[in-house]
């Protein structure tokens, strides 16, 4: 399938030049069929938008981030404890981006109580989880959600390759020490062309001060005074384009820009964060599509799209961007 690309305010001309197709977007989204001053404006674009939007960042690291020979009692001891006091709170901001899929095969990564996804029991979804801690999972499994434990640094997923349209990814990878083996699980279990959403924290200067003052907070809020409750949790945050890279060297084409959020504010404040650069955002949601291994995919492009880039169905849809919550529904039904 070709489509022409026509970037707002460019007025094609020239020879239409062919890329071949090893050098494009891959997912049936493709940048395929581009004039020669559309080529280089592309190419200026996202040239652009990476220098402004992926900043380099080196903020000092930590001393007492969480010992993997540790995490597995942090996370049953002390974590779950903190996840549901800032469940209880109810200003989760990550509900925004589920979207409503309707009869799929839905699986949650650090799925916790299933917070986010039990409701979209209701929509005929058949929706797995995992999780580390068991008294998490015993909870999603009464809001039936059918819940596991286990451990994604270490262990496989618990289900056959293939067997989820949808992997939903949510505040869980900061969490990891082996982050190719979760995104090489994930990948395995997606059928091709399934689609995996996920928010993360990027990294930035004030990063590692603001978790450990959020944190803190927590824990003396709960009164919480176990030894492993001064650990740091959040040990792989990574600026966006390594999020990005690892996407595309596991083989995720990006789908749309990536969307800034932030925790506990009000709603003006999160309409800025969602609009602005992704990169200056203190976490982002990305959308991603599983492609099959023949394929190879653009890491140019994936970082351009999440930049900022028009992706194919945006452009289809009037140069319109497709906002977080409606950005499964759109994908799904472009399937």
């Amino acid at each position: 399938m070709y489509r022409d690309f026509h970037p707002p305010g460019s007025h094609p001309e020239g020879k239409s030049k062919q890329l071949p197709i090893t050098q494009l977007y891959q997912s049936g989204l493709c940048f395929l069929s581009l004039s020669v001053s559309e080529i280089d404006l592309l190419e200026q674009v996202l040239h652009e938008d990476m220098s402004v939007n992926f900043p380099q960042v080196n903020p000092a690291v930590p001393n007492n981030l969480l010992e993997k020979s540790e995490a597995q009692d942090y996370y049953r001891s002390v974590y779950h404890r903190m996840l549901e006091h800032w469940i209880s709170m109810g200003n989760d901001p990550r509900r925004l981006f589920i979207g409503t899929p309707f009869n799929q095969h839905i699986l949650d990564l650090g799925c916790g109580t299933g917070q986010i996804t039990k409701g979209l029991i209701q929509y005929l979804n058949h929706v797995s989880g995992v999780d580390l801690a068991p008294a998490l999972v015993e909870k999603a499994r009464i809001e039936g959600i059918e819940a596991a434990v286990c451990n994604i640094d270490d262990q496989p997923l618990p289900f056959n390759d293939g067997q989820f349209g949808v992997v939903y990814a949510f505040d869980i990878l900061e969490h990891l020490y082996d982050l190719n083996h979760a995104f090489e699980e994930t990948y395995r279990v997606l059928k091709n062309g399934g689609i995996l959403k996920m928010t993360v924290p990027v990294l930035q200067p004030d990063t590692m001060r603001s978790n450990r003052e959020f944190h803190g907070n927590t824990i003396r809020t709960l009164g919480i005074d176990e030894a492993l409750a001064n650990q740091e949790p959040e040990i792989n945050i990574l600026p966006l384009i390594e999020w990005i890279d690892l996407l595309t060297r596991h083989h995720f084409a990006v789908l749309t820009r990536a969307w800034g959020y932030e925790w506990n504010v009000t709603p003006l404040q999160l309409r800025s964060l969602l609009t602005g650069p992704p990169g200056n955002a203190p976490n982002v949601l990305l959308t991603a599509q599983k492609i099959p291994k023949h394929i190879i995919i653009s890491g140019q492009v994936n970082r351009g799209v999440a930049a900022g880039a028009w992706s194919n169905v945006e452009m289809d849809y009037g140069f319109q961007r497709i906002s977080p919550s409606l950005s499964l529904n759109v994908f799904l039904d472009n399937e």
